[in-house]
């Protein structure tokens, strides 16, 4: 049996010198974008360990939004969907708390009040503790202090694009340990200790919590390492 053989003519496809610039340029541009777009990324800790085209696709997964003074960020007892990247300004993380107490002439009373736990600034991250623990609802509140820059991120994209990668997770574990610790432990203080309520008490123990997860103030600083 004979096989026939087909010639198939040749295709060529020409441009010319002003139409290769422009779809170079065009490139370049789309390039600057993605690198604009993961650049700050790449300044949280807790996504060191992603890849360029990782990072590209959480990049995607986000919308930036500006906020003023004294916007609210998260409500407590509220739906849960969002994690915040904090690109600048600073947010003051606080929780409700109450507590039953004993008055002086024998009768007992509910007493609550509002304790500042944290100040959390650029490249903190917000929402960590209900991320990890799968809260459907905020632990805490959170108060932009300054005008601030979030990246918003919705919690489902983040166990997708991030939590499959082992290294971030097992940081992201890491800072919810550290600051469910912190949060206990300010928490009992303030119920114990109800006249150390005050902003100068809470601004100075802020300073020992080790809650920031950034480059400035992590494990490192104390002879650790941060990944």
């Amino acid at each position: 049996n004979k096989k026939e053989i087909h010639a198939v003519p040749a295709c060529f496809a020409f441009i010319d010198g002003q139409c290769f610039q422009s779809e170079l340029k065009s490139a370049f541009k789309k390039h600057l974008r993605r690198m604009g777009k993961i650049e700050p990324l790449k300044r949280f800790l807790a996504l060191r360990a992603l890849s360029d085209a990782e990072l590209v696709r959480v990049a995607y997964a986000t919308f930036q939004k500006s906020l003023p003074t004294d916007a609210l960020l998260a409500k407590q007892n509220t739906a849960c969907q969002n994690s915040f990247f904090i690109l600048s300004g600073q947010i003051l993380v606080t929780q409700a708390v109450s507590a039953t107490c004993e008055h002086p002439s024998g009768y007992e009373y509910e007493n609550r009040s509002v304790i500042q736990l944290a100040l959390l600034g650029q490249f903190d991250i917000f929402g960590v503790r209900e991320l990890v623990e799968r809260r459907n609802r905020y632990a805490r509140s959170a108060i932009c202090v300054v005008p601030t820059t979030v990246l918003v991120i919705h919690n489902a994209a983040i166990e997708k694009l991030v939590l499959t990668n082992s290294r971030c997770a097992r940081m992201l574990e890491r800072m919810q340990k550290v600051r469910h610790r912190w949060d206990s432990a300010r928490t009992q203080l303030a119920i114990q200790f109800p006249e150390l309520r005050s902003s100068v008490t809470d601004e100075r123990m802020m300073r020992f919590a080790r809650y920031s997860f950034t480059e400035a103030n992590t494990m490192e600083r104390r002879g650790g390492k941060a990944n």
